[in-house]
């Protein structure tokens, strides 16, 4: 069922696994989580909210509130951008750190 809703959407806003398999579909991701607001992921922060396993972001609190007004700035980066060559780079990782070989078949786990 997610599986389908992943591949229509334009834009993910999720965290752990959730994230990990949108951004295996090729699909731009927010990660907003339990530890708040960790961005539009890109190349150049993959590791970072790899790091704290895409739940939000590094050094904040359990269940950290978000102003919606920091989301919408995550959410507006990904109309303001060529998020496509982006998404293949960022699939790219996912699918060497998380494939099926790694423990997860993000085909078949959704």
């Amino acid at each position: 069922y997610k599986l389908s809703i992943y591949r229509r959407a334009h834009l993910v806003v999720a965290s752990g696994i959730d994230a990990v398999r949108a951004m295996a579909l090729c699909k731009p991701c927010v990660i907003l989580g339990d530890y708040g607001l960790g961005g539009i992921v890109t190349p150049a922060n993959y590791d970072h909210l790899q790091s704290v396993s895409f739940r939000g972001r590094k050094g904040a609190c359990f269940k950290e509130m978000v102003p919606l007004d920091l989301l919408e700035v995550e959410i507006r980066k990904y109309f303001a951008s060529d998020i496509e060559e982006t998404s293949l780079e960022i699939q790219k990782k996912v699918m060497t750190d998380y494939g099926k070989n790694n423990g997860i078949n993000i085909q078949y786990d959704i």
